[in-house]
């Protein structure tokens, strides 16, 4: 088999209708690997960010609740939790997170909503 041809052949040089070369189609995938790569180092960047809050709130010793205690358990672990939080002046969704994470057995069923 001869060797191949290198020069004008379809599609390796832009033309006046606006074609494109290698080169440049080869730049969007490019830019979208950056984009992707980005993506990927800002979500492990959350990823450890969440690790040193759950270490740091760990750390703290919060309460589980099972639901099998009585309603004023339940209030005593909100008001632990709730004050856990406000030391460390978590956001809500942050709060809400961490105290679901919290939760075991029936607590946890119901806030699944099984």
């Amino acid at each position: 088999m001869p060797p191949r041809r290198r020069g004008r052949s379809r599609g390796q040089f832009q033309d006046e209708s606006g074609g494109q070369n290698e080169d440049q189609r080869s730049f969007p995938s490019r830019g979208h690997g950056r984009r992707v790569e980005d993506e990927v180092d800002d979500l492990t960047t959350r990823v450890e960010s969440m690790e040193i809050v759950m270490a740091r709130f760990q750390r703290m010793s919060p309460q589980i609740f099972n639901d099998d205690e009585s309603s004023e358990d339940a209030d005593s672990w909100l008001r632990h939790i709730t004050g856990l939080f406000d030391r460390v002046q978590y956001d809500d969704m942050l709060r809400l997170s961490l105290a679901t994470f919290q939760l075991r057995k029936s607590a946890e069923r119901w806030w699944r909503g099984a």
